[in-house]
């Protein structure tokens, strides 16, 4: 059979993992494959980026991935990396959310916007009198008729909950995974499964109370997120251990042109590559960017997906320095309390060992669609004002031993409404292309399982190119 050359550019979760899964399935159908991945930066694993200084253990990008969606958990497994795998600290498996400058406990089986129980809401101690009341009438309010057009997620939460509900609970709690604004995420792209909860049962909470029966949803659910003792770079390190010299560091790519029998690349240093068949697992501007020439209908519609900052401010205390704090893994900030932070993590309590016994770890996220302007900030002037925040809201005072601050400027690809329909464009203006694939964060779903789980599926489909290629022997 010929031997099949396949040029993965990125080497971030999604770039390895896909390369992972080629290599795995290439050895076992007999595919003969020549695997490339070319990365721009000095090092892999893109966000994915642990730190240790001073017995400290630091996350600049994501430091869990959630086990309901089984994929990453999985590659953890076949990687090896199962007894390296720890969960959220019995004793802090508990966040907090600030209502009127103080910190509320999020009750116990509280899912992302409601609850099932009745009696919990009522007793939501982040809601005025009035939010409850209306947040209890969301089982008598009628569903919208089933239709094919997309609502944004602050849309359905208003006329589920009320305007009180969105931005005291929603806001925060979705709109901070996606550092998004609510007004335009698409519910269809990001939580379908409340539009299906109320048109299959008629409303949120009583499609809650069902799963809940069928113990399908549990709380806060922080049983469910794992990370490795020693940073999610564990992750991304052993892809590469095992991929071995596959990859080429420092090696970005300038230009991409189609040829009659593939592609040939170019990068910065003035070298040059070909395949038949490449695969950018690129930030999605940067995709863009790529194939205005060589692809301009996909280039569109990837340039048509904006994208948010995420910025990560650690800072390292003495223990006793800083007395009294909440218990839990971290808290949430609603966008209307006027801090400049999205939300914060006791580090050093969500997870064993990332903090010396004599040292405490705090991390603040910042940036997103309502914050986007601190990207430009200096570092000083963001942990003066991670500071400024933990002071107001628990009148921490010390002084950090150091602190360490972390931009990515297109971390957070939005899933704005009409989403899916963009990326059925999409997929169909590639699949126009030969030899042509994409794989990233801006397609399914931002978390680590579905970054895994779409280069799964890209790996199948380059795979599927292939075998179509190679003549039966």
């Amino acid at each position: 059979m010929i031997t099949r050359q396949i040029a993965i550019i990125g080497a971030g979760i999604s770039g390895l993992a896909c390369a992972y899964h080629l290599q795995e399935r290439a050895a076992a159908q007999q595919i003969p494959l020549e695997l490339k991945i070319f990365e721009a930066s000095g090092r892999a694993g893109g966000i994915l980026q642990t730190e240790k200084k001073d017995g400290f253990l630091l996350e600049h990008g994501a430091d869990a991935f959630i086990t309901e969606k089984p994929w990453a958990l999985e590659l953890a497994r076949k990687l090896g990396l199962e007894s390296e795998l720890t969960g959220v600290q019995p004793e802090h498996q508990q966040s907090a959310i600030v209502f009127r400058g103080r910190l509320w406990p999020i009750p116990k089986g509280f899912y992302l916007i409601a609850a099932p129980q009745l009696k919990t809401l009522w007793q939501l101690p982040f809601l005025s009198l009035r939010g409850k009341c209306r947040m209890l009438l969301e089982p008598w309010i009628a569903p919208k008729p089933a239709v094919q057009a997309d609502e944004s997620v602050a849309a359905f939460m208003r006329r589920r909950f009320g305007e009180e509900a969105l931005w005291r609970i929603g806001q925060p709690m979705i709109g901070g995974i996606y550092t998004a604004d609510l007004e335009k995420l698409s519910l269809a792209a990001t939580f379908p499964q409340f539009r299906e909860m109320e048109l299959c049962d008629g409303s949120v909470i009583r499609g809650l109370q069902r799963r809940t029966a069928e113990k399908e949803a549990r709380g806060p659910r922080y049983r469910l997120f794992q990370t490795f003792k020693g940073g999610m770079q564990a992750l991304t390190d052993r892809l590469v251990q095992v991929l071995g010299p596959k990859m080429e560091k420092n090696k970005k790519l300038t230009q991409l042109e189609k040829k009659a029998n593939g592609w040939q690349l170019q990068f910065a240093d003035g070298s040059h590559f070909e395949a038949e068949a490449v695969c950018l697992a690129l930030p999605v501007q940067s995709a863009a960017e790529l194939l205005v020439s060589a692809a301009p209908a996909a280039a569109g519609e990837l340039a048509g997906i904006r994208t948010e900052p995420a910025l990560t401010i650690n800072l390292a205390f003495r223990a006793a320095e800083v007395a009294g704090l909440p218990r839990g893994a971290g808290f949430v900030i609603p966008h209307i309390e006027g801090y400049p932070l999205v939300g914060v993590t006791w580090a050093h309590q969500k997870f064993a060992s990332r903090a010396p016994a004599n040292g405490i770890l705090v991390r603040a996220f910042a940036g997103g669609a309502y914050h986007r302007g601190l990207l430009e900030s200096g570092d000083e002037t963001l942990v003066k004002l991670t500071l400024e925040t933990l002071q107001k809201i628990l009148g921490l005072t010390a002084l950090p031993l150091w602190t360490k601050v972390q931009r990515h400027p297109q971390a957070m690809p939005q899933f704005e409404v009409g989403h899916l329909d963009r990326v059925r464009r999409l997929r169909s203006a590639v699949e126009k292309t030969p030899g042509l694939f994409l794989t990233g964060n801006y397609l399914s779903g931002v978390g680590i399982p579905d970054c895994v789980h779409e280069a799964q599926q890209t790996a199948d489909n380059i795979l599927r190119l292939f075998k179509s290629l190679n003549p039966a022997r």
